[in-house]
């Protein structure tokens, strides 16, 4: 059985491909009309974003079997959330992803334009989780909503506390801010779910791996697909 997964952003149409359920390539930045489909026998579909892609999609595979990732999916997990049909694709997909590959407590942290932290517990039970802005969306903050403070970009360093010029303390508030606020959430779940596996996945996944040493991490780079093939084996 071969499955594509493609996800949509804003800037980006990346799919996967998947073989008997095995991940054997990812195809980023192209053109959904470039990617060979004469073998793929069901698609997973979740657009996040914008970009223009996701109508070529729809258009050129309309005749297979397609599944939309959402929260009114079968879902390997039970949804707690409050209004269950709220709980957004990516983090749908994330979450069928932590089921699928982990057992006992877990906190998957997506580290991207916002930070997300989903809980799911050794029931295997969803109860909810935490956004935050990212990496990026807070110096593009403190340069658009202040006068005088320049764009900056992350430097993927931990920052000197406290900064002894503008560009320091922007990366101490920046940077530093968002370690800390991560390594807070960490302790606060640590302490009310013994044995607490916390994945990371996102862009800043790897900065943030490298930064905050604790043995319970694991890096999923390609966790939202491994979920979206899982929810598409579930939902045909």
């Amino acid at each position: 059985m071969t499955d594509l997964c493609i996800d949509i952003g804003n800037t980006a149409a990346k799919a996967a491909l998947y073989r008997d359920g095995r991940l054997q390539k990812v195809l980023y930045d192209t053109r959904p009309a470039d990617w060979d489909l004469c073998a793929v026998d069901r698609m997973a579909f979740m657009r996040t974003g914008e970009h223009p892609a996701w109508e070529e999609v729809l258009t050129h595979w309309r005749r297979k079997p397609l599944v939309h990732i959402s929260a009114s999916l079968r879902l390997p997990f039970r949804n707690l959330y409050e209004t269950p049909d709220t709980l957004g694709a990516d983090r749908v997909a994330l979450t069928a992803g932590a089921a699928k590959l982990y057992r006992g407590h877990r906190l998957v942290i997506d580290a991207g334009t916002c930070v997300t932290y989903d809980l799911l517990n050794r029931h295997d039970e969803y109860e909810g989780g935490i956004i935050s802005p990212g990496l990026v969306s807070r110096y593009r903050a403190m340069h658009e909503h202040t006068a005088g403070l320049p764009l900056l970009a992350p430097n993927e360093q931990i920052p000197q506390v406290p900064g002894r010029n503008t560009a320091a303390c922007m990366h101490a508030g920046a940077t530093g801010g968002w370690l800390m606020e991560i390594e807070g959430y960490i302790r606060h779940f640590e302490e009310r779910y013994p044995g607490l596996k916390v994945i990371v996945t996102g862009g800043d996944a790897p900065f943030l791996y490298k930064s905050i040493k604790n043995k319970i991490f694991a890096f999923q780079k390609f966790l939202a697909f491994e979920g979206m093939q899982y929810l598409l084996t579930l939902n045909t």
